[in-house]
């Protein structure tokens, strides 16, 4: 771990010694630096795009401290300085820097050049052909070296000066090459659009240094556009007209009028769609064709007759009773009515109101008339839950529809639809617009769908309200199941997610009986040490159950005493003893960790959770058990994982842990929301533990302001 050794900024010339480790992708680079000949060799750290060993550098950088490797500076700021002497000179081109050059092509190259040799190399290289053993071909390739290599440092110099450092840099560099320079000042803006990790905002900030105008159409459009993707990133399909000029106006302070004209200029040229409305809604282009082509699937799949024979009811009823040996509630026999004589129907209610029933219920119905059936569910952990509860193979959606990452596409869509009867989903919550039209673009006509899901959990994390927008179609089959079984109304867990569901308080007793309990304080940071001996000491001591895999806290925010962040640090450091960091150090030998992103190649998908097993620092490559298989990855792999001894609530839907620790603080006051805290609640098979304050709970349970999602897939329905 690093330590301000000296905030003092630090400016060193030397010449750089060693390279220790690089990363080929973020080149995050450690080294050995010397700039005092009586003195020995110092230790920097830092991005250091394209410096050679033996090339003279001017640092700037802070001393840090590290708990392991001692002081080491840590870079902010390099750039390469090339020699002036003759003897420097011929040593520097004899280091195999310049492409064509070795040690005796460099001493004649000096020698004929003298000082002069950097110059004719910057400004007249076509005079290499002038020393002994260069000809044309050889003098091109030597021009071609150099130009590339002084470039390089030009451009990172550049990138630097504006605040761009490390991977950034170097995938700008690698995106633009030597026009680089040339693109930024032409138009930064494209650095939104091109580069993963850079915002408006950074691209604004160079383009205000470059002396682009504030009011210039490019950077309005700019603007616009990252409105609307910050838009989507929060949920919605679209905004209206004047929510979004007002919302760019706030960000540019520019005449509102500029920004009305370039938002019709995007609209003449198609780069957004306006729709005739007295919202005056604006859409981005691809969520505008999957909102409507949504709708025009479900419509024709409603539409077509059924290319299957359904069994009568009564015979289902006695086949169900007699191979799973259940009565079936009035509500449920409701349900599994609707979705046997619709083409599509949805299931929808809270826990301990029979879904996995109904689901085993369907499967059990279909298998016996042989008809082909596909369970899927939009995560890899939802899926295996399905598999499990319902006794029938699952899969992700994605894997349904064979996605082929090298393509970026779907194998199963309208062209070649899935070779299915049956389809039924679970967790539709937790679908977007984008990926409910990539499945429903692959369901032949003449299947059925049956949709499961609960309303009340937190909407997908992408763009839409699917499940919302259907339950709110007054054309949609819909069964809501209310009640609660008696295996179900044993369990606290169950009982206090209905009554926060309902607006009520909830009774939390702490009896010994009850699976869900609450530990009262106000004082976050006392929260954060209760919580760290919670899952350290006393849910394992007493319960036995394994702090790493099956306690999972989950938390509102990232930030605070009691945020995701703090929390991680701190669980790490209590229950991870290893020393064996991985590249930068921000994960180690043993930690848990989540993945954040779906890596098909790898089988690996988000929110998967898995425990980092080995490290091999000479090949760069780690590996990590998820459900006793083991998976390895890069070092340049590593931004696709996060700490994951608490992990935010929204990233734990579709999974459930045997423990469930929330901390719920009024810092938290900004997202707390019934349907987070109901959705944090239902996560626990076992036991829940509540952490904080009363009041934060209560501000929790009488929040139902989630934000409105603005969506019009019920309207496209209607329509």
């Amino acid at each position: 771990m690093l330590t301000v050794a000296n905030t003092k900024i630090e400016n060193l010339e030397g010449v750089l010694e060693s390279v220790i480790y690089t990363s080929e992708e973020t080149h995050f680079t450690v080294a050995r630096f010397t700039y005092k000949e009586s003195e020995p060799s110092i230790t920097i750290v830092g991005n250091i795009f394209s410096a050679n060993v033996g090339e003279k550098l001017r640092l700037s950088g802070v001393w840090k401290k590290h708990a392991k490797y001692g002081v080491q500076l840590e870079i902010e700021r390099f750039e390469v300085i090339l020699p002036t002497q003759k003897e420097s000179i011929e040593k520097y081109l004899a280091s195999g820097i310049v492409t064509g050059i070795g040690p005796s092509l460099a001493k004649r190259i000096v020698k004929h050049f003298g000082d002069s040799t950097f110059d004719i190399l910057d400004n007249k290289p076509e005079r290499m052909q002038e020393v002994q053993g260069i000809g044309k071909k050889k003098a091109a390739e030597i021009e071609n070296s150099w130009k590339s290599q002084r470039n390089r440092h030009e451009m990172m110099l550049f990138l630097t000066s504006h605040g761009i450092k490390g991977s950034r840099a170097a995938k700008i560099y690698k995106k633009y090459g030597g026009n680089l320079v040339v693109m930024i000042k032409n138009n930064p803006y494209r650095l939104a659009v091109d580069i993963d990790g850079i915002g408006f905002l950074t691209a604004d900030k160079i383009a205000r240094e470059v002396g682009i105008p504030e009011d210039d159409p490019e950077r309005i459009q700019a603007a616009i556009m990252h409105i609307m993707g910050e838009a989507s990133s929060q949920g919605h399909c679209y905004l209206p007209q004047e929510i979004l000029i007002d919302r760019t106006y706030n960000l540019l302070k520019v005449d509102p009028c500029l920004i009305g004209e370039v938002l019709q200029k995007n609209i003449h040229e198609e780069k957004l769609v306006a729709i005739e409305d007295p919202e005056n809604p604006v859409y981005l282009k691809r969520i505008y064709f999957c909102e409507t082509q949504v709708a025009r699937y479900l419509r024709s799949i409603m539409r077509t007759s059924f290319s299957i024979e359904i069994p009568q009811f009564a015979k289902v009823i006695h086949h169900i009773k007699k191979t799973m040996n259940v009565e079936l509630h009035p509500e449920q026999k409701r349900a599994l009515e609707l979705s046997l004589s619709n083409k599509v129907s949805l299931i929808t209610g809270g826990p301990g109101v029979g879904k996995t029933t109904i689901i085993k219920a369907l499967v059990s119905v279909l298998q016996r008339n042989d008809h082909r059936i596909a369970l899927a569910a939009p995560t890899g952990r939802a899926a295996k839950r399905l598999s499990e509860a319902s006794g029938s193979p699952a899969s992700t959606i994605h894997r349904l529809l064979h996605y082929n990452p090298h393509e970026n596409a779907f194998e199963y869509n309208k062209d070649q639809p899935l070779e299915i009867d049956w389809l039924i989903i679970d967790e539709t919550s937790m679908m977007d617009i984008s990926l409910s039209y990539h499945l429903l673009s692959a369901v032949p006509p003449g299947a059925a769908i049956t949709f499961v899901g609960d309303c009340d959990q937190l909407p997908s994390v992408g763009p839409g309200n699917f499940l919302g927008d259907l339950i709110a179609y007054d054309g949609m089959p819909l069964t809501r199941l209310t009640h609660i079984y008696r295996q179900s109304t044993d369990s606290s867990i169950v009982r206090t997610a209905h009554q926060i569901n309902s607006g009520s308080l909830p009774q939390i007793a702490n009896s010994e009986k009850s699976d869900i309990f609450f530990l009262p304080t106000e004082d976050a940071q006392q929260g954060a040490e209760m919580i760290t001996n919670l899952v350290t000491e006393r849910l394992p001591k007493k319960y036995g159950f394994n702090p790493m895999h099956d306690i999972q806290t989950l938390v509102p925010m990232y930030r605070g005493e009691v945020g995701a962040d703090n929390l991680n640090a701190l669980l790490s450091q209590s229950l991870n003893t290893s020393q064996k960091k991985i590249s930068t150090g921000k994960f180690r030998e043993g930690d848990k960790v989540m993945q954040i992103s779906n890596n098909y190649e790898k089988d690996v998908y988000n929110g998967d959770i898995g425990i980092i097993r080995s490290v091999n620092r000479v090949d760069h490559t780690f590996s990590i058990a998820f459900d006793h298989r083991e998976v390895t990855y890069e070092f340049s792999e590593l931004e696709q994982l996060v700490l994951a001894y608490a992990i935010s609530i929204h990233k734990s839907q579709g999974s459930e842990y045997p423990v469930v620790v929330i901390p719920i603080f009024t810092q938290h006051y900004i997202m707390l929301q019934r349907n987070l805290l109901y959705t944090a609640i239902t996560r626990g098979k076992k036991m829940v533990i509540i952490v904080g304050s009363w009041r934060a709970l209560g501000i929790a349970v009488r929040n139902v302001e989630s934000r409105t999602r603005y969506t019009k897939l019920t309207h496209w329905l209607s329509t």
